[in-house]
């Protein structure tokens, strides 16, 4: 009788610890889903006139257009805040111009050495 509480307490115990996983798992995606709501909400609260002066001034501001990179970096953040990216949107735009940035860097040396 003893062993048989045994393991109906085992058993029990790990149904709860399977809810409760399960529970965890819910909270997750609820909490993803709110992000999400959140970042289209935050979208859908950005003046149009204002979101297009932005466009417009980063898109002006292309490094391959010939007017100031630096000015077009500092409208990435801009640009992220006001459309809501995710982090994961963010960080790939990040090692983008992280890469961007070592290219130019080595392309500049290049030519310094070899008079291109």
């Amino acid at each position: 009788k003893e062993a048989e509480l045994g393991r109906r307490n085992a058993e029990l115990l790990k149904s709860l610890q399977d809810c409760e996983n399960m529970y965890k798992l819910q909270v997750e995606v609820l909490k993803q889903e709110v992000d999400e709501l959140q970042r289209g909400q935050k979208v859908d609260s950005v003046p149009h006139e204002y979101l297009k002066e932005v466009l417009i001034r980063f898109i002006l501001s292309s490094p391959n257009i010939g007017v100031g990179p630096r000015e077009h970096e500092d409208l990435v953040p801009v640009l992220s805040d006001l459309l809501a990216f995710s982090q994961h949107d963010r960080e790939r735009i990040q090692q983008a111009q992280e890469k961007a940035r070592g290219s130019s860097i080595l392309g500049a040396a290049s030519g310094f050495l070899w008079g291109s």
